[in-house]
């Protein structure tokens, strides 16, 4: 078990890429039940312009893993209204990635304020900011719908200001998922306040050794 570096780059990949519209055709409108491939996913979104931007990103090469074993079992999509996007991505019956998307290009949307000044320059003198309350409320999410229950190996991962979300997500769930998070990776993310630091020791120090931080 366990996942390499460049599969959970793969995942951060993943986690850029605009999936929630075909996801929700399936729930919303077929009333399928995921997880779904993320070929499927793909297929079943209906926007024009969105798909021809799913389909370029995997011409490209910008996504390299096998898009129809790997499938997405949730999304937290709140990216329009504070940049925040989350994803789990089931690898196997019992392996799966929690990705995190990191920030956007100022200029697309709000981004400018939701990750460059609200997220990333708030990282400087906060215990908390705007996105990672936002992961406390995918981690109930998942406590609550039971969406990691299956799996017994678990990684996170993010790049950027995602990779700061991955590793706030392994110390905040820790307590909940302690014998099922195994990897989290931080691709070129900014760490913590010193605030957030000192207040969270006790959650971080059980969980340094799995934690790892590429810049």
């Amino acid at each position: 078990m366990g996942y390499t570096d460049k599969e959970l780059r793969d995942a951060t990949q993943i986690a850029y890429m605009d999936l929630s519209y075909g996801y929700n055709y399936l729930v919303e409108i077929k009333n399928e039940k995921p997880p779904f491939s993320i070929m499927q996913i793909i297929n079943s979104t209906k926007d024009i312009e969105i798909r021809a931007n799913l389909e370029d990103k995997i011409k490209k090469g910008d996504i390299s893993i096998d898009l129809d074993s790997w499938k997405i079992t949730a999304i937290h999509d709140t990216n329009d209204d504070n940049g925040f996007y989350g994803c789990i991505i089931e690898t196997s019956n019992n392996e799966a990635i929690v990705a995190f998307r990191g920030s956007e290009e100022p200029n697309i949307n709000n981004q400018l304020k939701f990750d460059w000044i609200d997220a990333d320059i708030g990282l400087l003198n906060s215990t908390e900011t705007s996105q990672q309350i936002i992961v406390d409320k995918f981690i109930a999410e998942i406590k609550d719908n039971e969406y990691l229950d299956k799996y017994t190996y678990v990684a996170s991962t993010g790049h950027s200001l995602g990779g700061n979300l991955s590793d706030y997500f392994t110390i905040k769930a820790a307590n909940d998922f302690s014998d099922k998070i195994k990897q989290s990776v931080n691709f070129d993310g900014p760490g913590f306040s010193k605030e957030f630091l000192e207040s969270n020791k006790k959650e971080i120090d059980p969980v340094s050794g799995i934690m790892k931080h590429y810049q």
